[in-house]
């Protein structure tokens, strides 16, 4: 087997405070090839307290750089530093802005394009980063014309070849689970619990949850919701305002970040998983889920489409619509049959995804492409 050396992109690493899904799928891909004999090399944003280099797990991370401006020192260290180290290839994850690698390195390049963060950037940032990042997202299809791309998801693919892209340079490989972490819990809660995961930012809709919660409490009485994620965009507190104005205050936790295993324990615990999501790239909270025998209610945007299955492991809704998830969560909640079928649906669907299997198959996309450049 040819061993590589593998220059790996992405804004943040596993130990950042705010880590999330794309973190996830690149730390997984490099322990997994560094077990393999390969050597990673990760260069990532700095955070605080955390040392410019170090060994995860096997990979090497280097960090330098905030959230704006990891990407001009990613292309500043490629030229002082990187390029000398004689990579054999260059892996980026894109999560809104490029790395544009393509444009300035001399090794063969193979991004992974997780989402379109499109109208979401004006949301999100002030309005001259959001300009520069919607125009950058924005030229993706042209930097990346001759690159070859992995998606999470079958429809990413399609989106994509329709913007331009070769349908031979992108290929689906959609990510794993821990199901040491994520299996079915002894018991379900004794009073009907939903929950919320993801971090608390505004395309996420957290508000929506605690909605859902006000309008389904005259009916039932004894609910409750959980909400966990870290607080990104600093709007926990305004969340907390909201529940106290909609009287819901008594029925909501606000976790915060919480260990894997006791995330877990409240996933395992739940009747449903809320998911209003504005997009996603795939969710590993609802894999996470429904590993956990949790079905998701979700809206039917992005990679939530092919990560949820309707009335298979949960119930899809249109964006936006309080009053369709608001119904779709009721119906879960009080039709037992419907809650365990989906429950079992969920967990037969969640069993066939590993992060052994997501490793593998991105690692041969890297080594079965290498040729072709």
């Amino acid at each position: 087997m040819e061993t590589l050396r593998i220059l790996a992109f992405n804004w943040r690493d596993i130990n950042h405070p705010q880590a999330g899904g794309a973190e996830r799928l690149v730390h997984e891909f490099a322990r997994f090839a560094d077990s393999r004999g390969h050597f990673v090399t990760l260069f990532a944003a700095k955070h605080p307290k955390a040392r410019s280099e170090q060994n995860v797990d096997g990979y090497s991370v280097v960090r330098k750089g905030n959230q704006f401006t990891v990407y001009w020192w990613a292309r500043t260290l490629y030229g002082s530093r990187f390029h000398r180290e004689h990579y054999d290839v260059i892996l980026e994850s894109i999560t809104g802005v490029p790395w544009c690698a393509p444009l300035y390195a001399r090794e063969p390049v193979i991004a992974m394009w997780l989402h379109v963060v499109g109208r979401t950037f004006f949301q999100e940032l002030p309005l001259p980063f959001a300009v520069a990042g919607w125009l950058a997202e924005a030229a993706i299809p042209a930097i990346y014309r001759y690159t070859h791309l992995v998606a999470l998801t079958n429809l990413f693919r399609q989106q994509l070849i329709e913007k331009g892209l070769s349908k031979e340079r992108v290929h689906v490989v959609p990510p794993g689970l821990d199901h040491n972490v994520y299996r079915l819990g002894e018991n379900k809660s004794a009073t009907p619990s939903m929950i919320f995961v993801g971090p608390i930012e505004g395309y996420k809709h957290p508000e929506m949850a605690l909605n859902v919660l006000a309008d389904l409490l005259p009916d039932i009485p004894n609910l409750r919701l959980h909400v966990i994620g870290w607080d990104r965009a600093g709007l926990a507190q305004s969340l907390a305002k909201r529940a106290t104005r909609l009287g819901v205050q008594q029925q909501v936790t606000f976790h915060g970040w919480i260990p894997d295993y006791l995330k877990a324990k409240l996933l395992q615990e739940a009747w449903v998983l809320l998911q209003p999501s504005e997009r996603e790239g795939w969710s590993l909270a609802a894999m996470e889920a429904a590993a956990c025998g949790t079905p998701a209610v979700a809206t039917a945007v992005g990679g939530l489409q092919e990560s949820v299955r309707h009335r298979e492991t949960g119930l899809l809704v249109p964006y936006g619509n309080r009053r369709a998830i608001s119904s779709a969560a009721r119906a879960v909640l009080v039709d037992e049959r419907l809650r365990k079928d989906l429950s079992v649906g969920a967990v037969q669907w969640a069993s066939g995804f590993t992060w052994e299997r997501y490793a593998r198959e991105t690692l041969a996309v890297l080594t079965g492409t290498r040729s072709s450049f």
